[in-house]
Parts: structure tokens; C-alpha cells; sequence
């Protein structure tokens, strides 16, 4: 017996003959959608919602940073982002070259300018990444002006100099801070302009300004004693302590 029979959900596809009577398929097969629809249908409700989730982010950033920048908190932040700038200089492997700190800090200053002032998202993420190319950048400028010498190694000299600070430790110890006039015997080629010295046993102490003359044990600044550690030649070399050491004899 000849019959046609009409494929749901397609009405264009007919099966008649034979082929229709040998056709079996499970209920409800035809109406069952593709994998690749349902991929692409959670898919676009996913970019739905991340779409929405930031309009709202970001409708509340610009509220927040709206209502900061009218009471002027911003501008709080700058001295913070300066110093992260420079903190972020420091812990570099290598330093940026110059040109490349100008480059992010005119391209910053520039989008800051054109964002314009119904974007303050977009105006507060330039100028925070200005600020820190700028921290960045003054962090070089004063590395490179700084002149400190450093003592080569361990010696044992003769210094003559000004006494600049005094401190006194817990054993009662006085520790200077000289202004190295001259060096002798021997003299230092490479002598550096200001060293701190201890006094060891306990005396009176030299007044600030005083002319300080004795034979002294010299050292370079020490690195740290484990990696990681605070770097005390670091810190010597930015306050501009060449050496430190103690007088083997004073007067």
C-alpha cells in the first residue's frame, strides 16, 4: 500500500513508499534542536549577561568617581600614585628608557584630555596612568642625579671632616655623621663625601659643626644579608652615605 508521509517540522520533505514504512525514529527526534544551537544559544545568553553586568559596573563607576572628583578626593591620590610609580621603577629588572616613560605619559595626559567630561572612568584611568608613568619617570631623574660615591672596599685611614649628626646608641656610644674633609695615609682616591662613624667606649660627644680628626676603620655599605631583606647600601646610597666604619683612635 502506497501512502505519503510528511516529516514534522519540515513540511518540504516527503517520504512516500517503502522508504516511509521502513522509517522509524524516536518520539519527538525531529522537534529536538542541533547541539550546536544550544551551544549557540548559551552562548549569546552568556554575552547577555556579562553585557548587562558591566553596563551596570560601569554605570556605578562613573557615579562613584563622579561624586569623588566633585569633593576633590582625587586629587588625594596623586602623591599615592606618584610613589607607586616610582616603587614600580624600582622593582623593574631593568629600568624603562626615558623615552618610553615620556611616550606613556603624553599618550595618558592626551586620552585625558580628548575623554572628555562625560566619561570619568575613562578620564580617571588615564590620568592614574599618567601619574605613575610620571612617578616612574621622576624616579629615574633623581637616580641619575644622584652622585654619591661609595668606598671601594675596607680600609683603614686617617679622616678628617665636620661633624654634620650625632646619635647616641643603647651602650652609650656616639655614632657621626661626618663631612669627609681630607684622608690620609693612606689617601683615598675615590673618598667619599659623607660617612658615618662610632665612637667606641664611652666619651663626650662632639659638638655639630666641630672639626673630628682620628684613625678609622672604613666599609662599603653592607647589601642584604638575605635576598629579599632590606638593602642597606640602597638606602645608603639615596641619603648619600658613602661608608660606615668606627675609630680605632679620636681626638
Amino acid at each position: 500500500m502506497d501512502f505519503e508521509t510528511k516529516v514534522a517540522g519540515d513540511p518540504s520533505a516527503h517520504l512516500t513508499g517503502a522508504a516511509a514504512s521502513r522509517l522509524t525514529l524516536l518520539p519527538g527526534a525531529l522537534n529536538r534542536p542541533s547541539p550546536y544551537a544550544v551551544e549557540e544559544r548559551h552562548r549569546w545568553r552568556l554575552a547577555v549577561t556579562v553585557g548587562l553586568l558591566w553596563q551596570r559596573v560601569r554605570t556605578s563607576l562613573d557615579a562613584a568617581v563622579s561624586e569623588e572628583a566633585e569633593f576633590g578626593h582625587l586629587f588625594y591620590w596623586s602623591p599615592v600614585l606618584l610613589g607607586a610609580g616610582a616603587a614600580l621603577w624600582f622593582a623593574l629588572p631593568q629600568p624603562w628608557p626615558v623615552q618610553g616613560l615620556l611616550l606613556v605619559l603624553v599618550l595618558s595626559l592626551g586620552f585625558f584630555a580628548f575623554a572628555g567630561y562625560f566619561r570619568p572612568v575613562a578620564r580617571t584611568a588615564s590620568l592614574v596612568s599618567a601619574l605613575l608613568a610620571a612617578g616612574a619617570l621622576l624616579a629615574q631623574i633623581q637616580t641619575a642625579r644622584q652622585d654619591t660615591i661609595v668606598l671601594d672596599s675596607a680600609v683603614t685611614t686617617t679622616i678628617r671632616g665636620i661633624v654634620m649628626s650625632k646619635e647616641a646608641d643603647a651602650d652609650g656610644r656616639w655614632r657621626y655623621g661626618i663631612r669627609l674633609i681630607e684622608t690620609l695615609r693612606p689617601k683615598l682616591k675615590r673618598q667619599p663625601r659623607d660617612i658615618k662613624i662610632t665612637a667606641l667606649g664611652k666619651q663626650d660627644g662632639f659638638a655639630l659643626g666641630a672639626g673630628i680628626e682620628g684613625r678609622a676603620r672604613l666599609s662599603p655599605p653592607s647589601g642584604p644579608a638575605l635576598t629579599g631583606l632590606n638593602d642597606f647600601a640602597f638606602d645608603a646610597y639615596f641619603a648619600g652615605t658613602g661608608a660606615f666604619g668606627f675609630f680605632v683612635s679620636v681626638r
